[in-house]
């Protein structure tokens, strides 16, 4: 009976070859700029204690989340996203650190979504978090620090989509929703799907208040002074939605006078914890947002820490790979050795010298296949190897190698004294 072949479970990825480097270059880049502005890196752990994100990161994740108990009976799950791990991390080992404290994460994360062009189950992030101040500072310096990263992978044009979320919440509220709905509502907000809000809540006056509201502000048009003249008019009936609104105003303006901003006052992130300005990063290249944060004053304090405003964003490194395009990768050049007799003698021999080659940030390999040399040189051909050397007695009795330029079709036999200059000028 023949063996049903192995299969990638649904939803997971095999990163190969390219892929792989581009991923890890992508989060190379991230990391060093991180670095350059203070934030100093955290590596969670994957598997979490369910409660930690069941409760605050928002009804979708709630839905999709890997949980399961292990052998203890502990409820737990594999991690959907960072935050929460980060202010667990501060709460039980950071909170004495003198503010703010600026942390990094770079971590592969899993949700069970349907799979489709840029949306997989496991997935990478580059996390960011300022935990410990309440200045518009902060997130600027995060959003900056975003940017940066997007100019070092050559994306151009990014743009930044603006939201309140603490302007979501209390429309929310005043509709009479109950507390423990919010993340269901937040949720139908994040996908636009005010129908389904209209219909949930069609026997309330305050319901179908809400409902035009929103579809209101989600037809606002033109610059950010009139969106914000237009939906001061929406919100003319609330006087504390005007004050949010005008408070706002002042860090909206500031943050479009740095980087290229649509403003949506009907934009929420389907995340629970978020209590005021959110923001997601979209590039022309793709549909979906490349990555997304905002302000989350009052989680580290909701999980039993001390009151703690902190601000933070996460990249989705899987969807930026799918525009960035590597124009600075390099093909290394190939070298295979081979031995003409495979012994003590010439083992020595290579290796005392391969070091030396890969100084040139050659590729180098031997032959391991046993063929005779007329088989290994017509293999280096086929895969495009540049160099191909040959160590046997001769070469150990005179130390020289004799080495063959592949595309110039020259050999040359070369004294280990001057193979540094040899490789210097043909590499």
């Amino acid at each position: 009976m023949t063996k049903e072949k192995i299969q990638l479970v649904r939803g997971m990825r095999d990163l190969i070859f390219d892929e792989a480097e581009k991923i890890v270059k992508i989060i190379n880049i991230a990391r060093e700029i991180s670095n350059s502005y203070g934030y100093r890196e955290v590596i969670p752990p994957t598997i979490e204690y369910y409660n930690l994100f069941a409760e605050k990161s928002g009804y979708e994740i709630q839905k999709r989340m890997y949980a399961f108990e292990d052998l203890s009976g502990r409820k737990v799950a594999l991690r959907p996203e960072g935050t929460p791990s980060i202010a667990r991390i501060f709460i039980n080992e950071l909170q004495a650190l003198p503010k703010p404290v600026r942390l990094s994460y770079f971590i592969n994360v899993f949700r069970y979504d349907e799979p489709q062009k840029a949306r997989y189950r496991e997935f990478w992030q580059a996390g960011f978090e300022h935990l410990g101040s309440s200045s518009i500072l902060a997130d600027i310096e995060i959003i900056k620090l975003c940017y940066d990263i997007f100019e070092r992978l050559n994306l151009k044009d990014v743009k930044i989509k603006l939201g309140n979320m603490d302007l979501i919440k209390r429309l929310l509220m005043k509709s009479s929703i109950e507390e423990k709905d919010l993340p269901y509502y937040l949720h139908l907000i994040d996908k636009k799907n005010f129908e389904e809000i209209k219909n949930n809540l069609k026997t309330s006056n305050k319901g179908k208040d809400l409902y035009e509201i929103l579809l209101q502000l989600s037809q606002l048009k033109g610059n950010i002074e009139e969106k914000f003249s237009e939906a001061s008019k929406i919100l003319s009936k609330h006087e504390d939605l005007i004050n949010l609104l005008n408070s706002f105003k002042d860090e909206v303006i500031i943050i479009s006078s740095l980087f290229n901003v649509e403003l949506d006052f009907s934009f929420a992130r389907g995340i629970e914890y978020y209590t005021g300005i959110i923001y997601e990063y979209y590039h022309e290249g793709l549909e979906v947002a490349i990555g997304g944060g905002g302000r989350y004053d009052m989680l580290i304090e909701y999980y039993g820490g001390p009151r703690t405003p902190a601000t933070g964003c996460a990249l989705g490194i899987d969807r930026i790979a799918l525009i960035f395009k590597n124009e600075e990768q390099i093909k290394q050049k190939k070298c295979l050795v081979y031995l003409t007799e495979v012994n003590k003698e010439t083992m020595n021999y290579a290796l005392s010298f391969l070091n030396e080659i890969r100084k040139f940030k050659l590729i180098v390999n031997f032959d391991t296949s046993n063929r005779n040399l007329s088989e290994s040189l017509k293999y280096a051909l086929k895969e495009k190897y540049d160099f191909f050397i040959i160590i046997g007695l001769k070469e150990i009795k005179n130390q020289t190698i004799t080495i063959r330029n592949l595309h110039k079709k020259e050999q040359n036999e070369i004294s280990l004294n001057n193979l540094a200059e040899w490789f210097s000028k043909n590499v």
